[in-house]
């Protein structure tokens, strides 16, 4: 199972974000717009084996701390 830190790393690698952290938002973090959404989404797909795919509540996700929390309750993050 994935860690948080991990998941948090990757994001952040994905949208060329090495600050990309728990408490970044779509409104802080530059790179969080509509390409970067893509990337996560992707990302996050990558890394659940597709099981991220299934969840829509995660297109309204606006920060880290709702993303982790939503996968961590769909057992997909310890």
């Amino acid at each position: 199972m994935l860690t948080e830190s991990e998941v948090l790393q990757a994001i952040g690698a994905a949208i060329e974000d090495p600050n990309f952290n728990r408490e970044s938002t779509t409104e802080n973090t530059e790179n969080w717009d509509s390409l970067g959404v893509l990337s996560i989404f992707a990302t996050l797909s990558k890394l659940t084996s597709g099981k991220s795919d299934q969840l829509p509540q995660i297109v309204n996700i606006e920060s880290a701390q709702e993303l982790i929390s939503l996968l961590r309750e769909n057992h997909l993050v310890q």
